[in-house]
């Protein structure tokens, strides 16, 4: 065993690894839940088990053979085939021969493993009705498989056991031959969908026993549950049916690929349709909040005062690029309304398309996908994003968005991105964008940076104080959680 900080240590690597890899591939469902409640985020995580597969190849002997071979004509066959170590307890299986202690039964076990020994000696000992089965070729187990009455699957009573779905579990259904199995867990869950079998405790060898002889006892009810199990395998989970979930795992963290940017829209549209169905995220949007109001006074200010310093032309095209419910939208056709300004918008959602529309009914609006801005080339003054790019986990999609931004808009315009400049670690959905990140995103281009808003979690705890406070804390650089970057496109 691997002394104490040693398990620990794996432990911290095993949970970076989990939440910074872009794909991780859970083989049962029982690990896809265990890593999602230790926060890899459900959007990186596949779902591709092991599952029952014929062989190209036929086995050499048909069941029949091998029980006639065997002398097993007159007895109810027991098999377990798999490995001998600590991942299965056969020993609540000789527990329940001796409990039943019957002639009509024989249990073979066809592997090997460290512990094959001290099974061979109890059996021995007991006088136990157990057959050591030599080693055999892959595409023989199936027909002992079928030859067996039923199959034990006796999984050790461990925390791991309740994400088990072996491979032996597949070969032992395909046969058509019903399963007593251990639970609770994944491998239980299969056979009881399936009703392919009988599930008991880990560990108790008199559930064991009951459950052998429940169904040594009734031919018909085995034929039934080994029929139920061959064609819910063969159906439900057979391995081609994961192949393509394997391959678009797989493409889904290939850059540029149209499944990682599927998944990726997927996952922002998932999030923000979250907030907005949060009474608590709504909360912290309330404008009734005193601290709220100021940040979202000073930072349309901020925004405001820069655009009065850009040369603007009548009659500008204005673009909002995740424009949401168009209140920036509005808030700049008001600045620039006597300049009678055309105002476009685009967001991944159409509920917030719909509530824009009917706060701008003149506004051309759009739902879609900014990395692929159905406009001409160099066509709007004015591009304006907000916290967009600390939103998107997916460098290729920020890359392709900033691109189309900068081929929208004219040479003499400006985009003005206003976005988090320091991290949030109550919200796994965000990240800080840094001066150099804006520099790498709009390569080529000017780009002016200044801070902005009072970090939020302080500045909503301000309350009445707020008109007071709040400048007096702007003033100090450092509480200061977002920029506003104005990118000038003629120097790209």
């Amino acid at each position: 065993l691997l002394p104490r900080p040693a398990i620990t240590a794996a432990r911290v690597v095993e949970r970076r690894l989990h939440r910074s890899a872009d794909a991780v591939v859970a083989v049962t469902p029982g690990l896809l839940r265990m890593l999602a409640a230790r926060g890899v985020p459900r959007d990186r995580l596949w779902l591709v088990p092991n599952g029952y597969e014929a062989l190209a190849e036929q086995p050499s002997t048909t069941p029949s053979d091998i029980r006639r071979a065997w002398g097993w004509d007159d007895k109810v066959v027991l098999l377990y085939a798999g490995g001998l170590g600590q991942a299965y307890d056969l020993d609540i299986v000789l527990d329940a021969l001796e409990e039943l202690g019957v002639d009509d039964l024989v249990f073979a076990v066809m592997g090997e493993g460290e512990r094959k020994a001290s099974y061979e000696q109890r059996a021995r000992a007991r006088g136990l009705p157990v057959v050591f089965l030599p080693t055999t070729a892959k595409r023989e187990v199936p027909a002992f498989c079928a030859a067996a009455d039923i199959c034990i699957l006796p999984l050790r009573p461990v925390p791991w056991s309740v994400c088990s779905l072996s491979n032996k579990l597949f070969d032992y259904l395909g046969a058509g031959t019903p399963v007593i199995a251990t639970g609770p867990g994944d491998t239980a869950d299969l056979i009881s969908t399936a009703d392919a079998g009988l599930v008991v405790p880990a560990g108790d060898g008199h559930a064991m026993a009951a459950a052998i002889k429940e169904l040594a006892n009734d031919p018909e009810r085995r034929e039934r549950m080994g029929t139920a199990g061959q064609s819910y395998v063969s159906e439900q989970w057979r391995r081609e049916r994961f192949t393509e979930d394997f391959r678009r795992a797989l493409l889904s963290v290939v850059p540029g690929s149209a499944a990682r940017r599927e998944r990726e829209l997927d996952r922002i549209r998932r999030v923000y349709a979250g907030y907005d169905g949060s009474a608590k995220e709504q909360a912290k949007r309330d404008l009734a909040n005193r601290g709220v109001d100021a940040m979202a006074t000073y930072r349309w200010q901020t925004i405001a005062n820069r655009l009065r310093t850009i040369d603007i032309p009548d009659r500008p095209r204005i673009l909002d690029v995740a424009c949401g419910t168009g209140v920036d939208l509005d808030r700049i056709g008001e600045l620039l309304r006597d300049r009678s300004p055309d105002l476009f918008g685009i967001d991944l959602l159409p509920d917030r398309i719909a509530a824009a529309q009917q706060l701008l009914p003149d506004a051309t609006l759009i739902v879609g996908s900014a990395d692929d801005l159905p406009f001409p080339d160099e066509h709007f003054d004015v591009v304006l994003v907000s916290t967009l790019f600390s939103s998107i986990s997916d460098r290729g999609l920020a890359r392709a968005i900033a691109s189309e931004m900068l081929r929208t808009v004219r040479p003499s315009g400006v985009i003005v991105c206003y976005d988090t400049r320091l991290p949030n670690p109550r919200n796994k959905n965000t990240h800080a964008v840094s001066r150099r990140q804006l520099h790498d995103l709009f390569g080529g281009a000017s780009v002016s940076v200044q801070s902005t808003t009072v970090m939020p979690p302080l500045a909503r705890r301000l309350g009445r104080l707020a008109p007071t406070a709040y400048p007096l804390l702007h003033a100090v650089p450092p509480l200061r959680s977002h920029h506003l970057t104005v990118i000038y496109p003629r120097a790209a």
